[in-house]
């Protein structure tokens, strides 16, 4: 919903952006009839984590790809 309204993800540790993106979590539980979603519940900070860090890059995983399809490019050249 988010990603739909904003046509981007929500910035990397951005407050803003994270509760834009918690509002959108609390209508999504009231739309299902979740009402025991509580401001200090760990589905909350779930989802203000998973703000934080959806467009975040895990640097180990891109290294060893590089790295993988620098091997396969080698291999294909030669």
């Amino acid at each position: 919903m988010f990603r739909a309204k904003y046509n981007r993800m929500p910035g990397a540790w951005d407050m803003e952006d994270a509760g834009m993106f918690l509002k959108f979590a609390i209508d999504m539980a009231l739309k299902f009839d979740i009402k025991d979603i509580d401001t200090k519940s760990h589905e909350m900070k779930f989802f203000l984590l998973f703000s934080f860090t959806c467009q975040g890059v895990f640097n180990p995983l891109c290294a060893f790809l590089g790295g993988f399809v620098a091997q396969e490019c080698i291999k294909a050249i030669t």
